[in-house]
């Protein structure tokens, strides 16, 4: 998770948190650029590596990551962070796996989604609507996005001259902060990273869930783990009526604090210029609170 820690020393949440004493475990999910190892299979030649949805990515690798932080950590709990994709993956394995849950003292959501009734995000409404996955699926692709250093290296110096068309290009996917949050001057840094690369069925997922009224499979009403929701009013991905739905099926008391920022889009969670202030103080005080049985935190 790469993008955590591109606001640099003293600024990163990732880094405040490890200032504050916190074990900080940054996640990757499979198959992105970071994450392209296994012990078989050949991401480059291999089919059958692309050969996961994101229900096993809440169902094996993400208790996996988590036995593995507590086990080297030596710790019985830990608080969980989970951003975008990380949340519904965090979701899905609190609905479902009562035994992880246990293990979990607070799981703090950031552009949660769940529902995706009001998700307005050109990537995912036309991706839906044309049927870009069933395509590539037909065709045989496993991977989505790939990263090429090629690529990257060719946009470095685009972004460097031209960053508001960078950003533009991003804040379209995401909805964008009309205060202009998230610096120009971050578009090379952040490109160095993109795109992260997943599966094709992961995306297929995404598209197959898009506008539906209810979430496939898990249940959030399930879920006992104490929950805070960090939202922002121009995000297309994360709604607040999407977030709306989700606060109104959860169990009382689990919700532990929704705050809501009017003007944040979906990118200024991690990269808004403002985020240290507004944003970080809080989570970190509640991390703190519900982390004084655990010194464990992982982010995803």
């Amino acid at each position: 998770m790469a993008g955590w820690l591109l606001l640099g020393p003293k600024r990163s949440l990732a880094l405040q948190l490890a200032d504050a004493g916190f074990d900080v475990w940054l996640g990757n999910s499979r198959g992105n650029r970071y994450s392209r190892n296994h012990t078989q299979l050949d991401p480059d030649a291999s089919s059958a590596f692309w050969d996961y949805s994101w229900d096993d990515l809440a169902q094996h690798d993400l208790p996996a990551s988590i036995r593995y932080s507590m086990a080297v950590s030596g710790q019985s709990s830990l608080v969980y962070i989970g951003y975008s994709q990380g949340t519904m993956i965090g979701l899905a394995a609190l609905a479902s796996q009562p035994q992880l849950a246990a293990s979990i003292s607070l799981a703090v959501l950031i552009a949660p989604v769940a529902f995706t009734t009001a998700m307005t995000s050109p990537a995912f409404v036309l991706s839906s609507r044309l049927g870009f996955d069933r395509f590539a699926l037909s065709q045989g692709w496993g991977e989505w996005g790939s990263f090429q250093q090629a690529n990257s290296d060719a946009m470095m110096p685009i972004c460097r001259r031209f960053p508001w068309f960078c950003l533009g290009y991003l804040t379209t996917f995401c909805g964008s902060n009309p205060r202009g949050n998230v610096e120009e001057e971050m578009m090379p840094l952040v490109f160095g990273h993109l795109p992260a690369g997943t599966s094709v069925k992961v995306m297929s997922q995404w598209a197959q869930v898009y506008g539906q009224p209810e979430p496939p499979v898990y249940d959030p009403a399930a879920i006992t783990t104490p929950l805070a929701l960090f939202t922002g009013g121009r995000d297309t991905i994360s709604k607040l009526a999407d977030v709306e739905l989700l606060k109104g099926v959860l169990q009382p008391g689990v919700l532990q604090l929704h705050q809501h920022q009017p003007d944040y889009g979906h990118l200024d969670f991690e990269l808004g210029a403002d985020a240290p202030e507004l944003v970080y103080p809080e989570l970190l005080q509640l991390v703190t609170k519900f982390g004084a049985q655990s010194q464990a935190a992982t982010a995803s």
